[in-house]
C-alpha cells in the first residue's frame, strides 16, 4: 500500500484590517446625512409654528437662511465618495434647505387670458430716496409700470416722475400712477404709543381703463430694534434681554391685525405693496395677510430675497411683498437689480381677471 493522502488544506483569508474602519465610515456618514436631514426639518418647523410667537424661533425665522446649507459641502462629497447610498438623505435635506428653509420659488402655471391688459406694480423702499432716485428714474422708464409704491421716501428726495403721472404722498409713504388717483387716505401705527405716530399705509384707488383697484402702500415696524436687544457678542444669544423682542413682536402683531381690517374695509379689488418686514414664514404674516395670494409666492422664480443685510457675510431676506385679492391675478413676478438702497425693486404683473 502507499502512503496514505494528505488531505487538502483550505485557505481562509482574514478581512484586511482597515475593513471595520471602512463599514464604520459608511455608517457614520449615513447616520450624519439622515440625522442632519431631520435637524433641517425640526429647524423649519420651529421658524414656522414659532416664528414671530416664540424669541429664540424668532431670532431663527430672520437669520441668514444659508447657515443650514453649510453642512451640504462636506456631507456630499463624503456621500459620494465613501456611502452612496447615504446620498438619498443629503438629497432630502437639500430639498429641505432650498425649498422651505431659504425659500426658494417656483412659479405656476398662470390660466388667465395671456392678451389680458396688466396692471403692473413697482415697490421699492428706497432709503431715503436721495441715492436711490436717478436708478428709479431709470427703472420707472425701462419697466414702465403703472403704478408705484415707495417706502422711506423722504419728501426732499426729488423723485422725479414722468410726465403726466399722479402722485401722492404721506411723510415717507407714496403711491405714484400713471392713472388718476382718488379716495386717499392714510393709517398710523398705534402700537407702541408715540405721539408722533408714523404713517403706517396710505391707500388709494387708481381709475385704470379695467375698471378701480384700490392700492395701499405700507411699511410695517422692523423687528430689528428686538433682535439686536438679544444678540450679544460675546455670548451669541442674552436670554436675559429677550423682553424688548417679545415686547416689539407683540406690537408688531397688534399694527398687522389692525393695518390689515383698514385695508380690508373696501369691496374692490386690492393691491397691498411694500415692506412688511417679515417673510411669509412669519406667524403674523400668515395670521393677518394669508386671504392676500402673494405675487412672487405664486409666479415668482428664485429665492426672492429684497433685503440685503450684513457687511462681511450679506444675506438676504424677502420682506418685500406685493399681494394682491380677488379680482385680480398675477402673470409675473420678480426683483430688479440693486437701484442705491438697502432694498431691491420687486415688480409684478397683475391681471384684472373679473373674478
Amino acid at each position: 500500500m502507499g502512503p496514505a493522502p494528505v488531505p487538502a488544506m483550505s485557505v481562509v483569508l482574514a478581512p484586511p484590517r482597515d475593513e471595520p474602519r471602512r463599514v464604520r465610515g459608511r455608517t457614520a456618514i449615513a447616520i450624519a446625512a439622515w440625522l442632519y436631514l431631520l435637524i433641517v426639518l425640526l429647524e423649519w418647523a420651529l421658524f414656522r409654528a414659532g416664528g414671530d410667537r416664540w424669541w429664540i424661533a424668532t431670532v431663527m425665522l430672520y437669520a441668514p437662511r444659508w447657515m443650514p446649507a453649510l453642512p451640504l459641502a462636506v456631507l456630499g462629497p463624503l456621500a459620494l465618495w465613501r456611502n452612496r447610498r447615504a446620498l438619498w438623505g443629503v438629497a432630502a435635506a437639500t430639498l429641505v434647505v432650498f425649498g422651505p428653509v431659504m425659500g426658494f420659488c417656483v412659479p405656476g402655471f398662470y390660466q388667465g387670458d395671456r392678451k389680458a391688459p396688466t396692471l403692473r406694480v413697482l415697490t421699492c423702499n428706497v432709503e431715503h430716496g436721495i441715492n436711490a432716485r436717478e436708478a428709479l428714474a431709470a427703472l420707472v422708464a425701462s419697466a414702465r409700470p403703472d403704478v408705484v409704491v415707495l417706502q422711506e421716501c423722504s419728501p426732499d428726495a426729488g423723485i422725479v416722475w414722468p410726465d403726466g403721472w399722479h402722485v401722492h404722498q404721506e411723510r415717507h409713504l407714496v403711491v405714484a400712477s400713471r392713472y388718476p388717483l382718488v379716495g386717499r387716505r392714510h393709517s398710523v401705527c398705534t402700537h407702541p404709543e408715540n405721539p408722533w405716530p408714523p404713517v403706517n399705509g396710505l391707500a388709494c384707488v387708481a381709475e385704470t381703463p379695467q375698471g378701480k383697484v384700490a392700492v395701499c402702500c405700507v411699511h410695517l415696524q422692523s423687528p430689528r430694534a428686538g433682535l439686536e436687544s438679544v444678540l450679544d457678542r460675546q455670548t451669541g444669544v442674552d436670554p436675559a434681554r429677550r423682553w424688548t423682542l417679545d415686547t416689539l413682536t407683540t406690537h408688531r402683531r397688534w399694527e398687522s391685525e389692525e393695518l390689515a381690517a383698514w385695508i380690508g374695509s373696501t369691496d374692490l379689488p386690492t393691491i397691498v405693496a411694500g415692506d412688511f418686514n417679515m417673510p411669509v414664514d412669519s406667524t403674523i404674516y400668515r395670521k393677518c395677510w394669508s386671504s392676500f395670494t402673494n405675487a412672487f409666492s405664486s409666479m415668482g422664480l428664485g429665492f426672492g430675497y429684497t433685503k440685503v443685510s450684513g457687511k462681511r457675510l450679506t444675506y438676504g431676506a424677502r420682506i418685500d411683498h406685493v399681494l394682491f385679492n380677488r379680482g385680480l391675478g398675477c402673470r409675473s413676478c420678480k426683483v430688479e437689480s440693486d437701484i442705491g438702497s438697502d432694498h431691491r425693486p420687486l415688480i409684478a404683473e397683475l391681471v384684472l381677471d373679473g373674478r
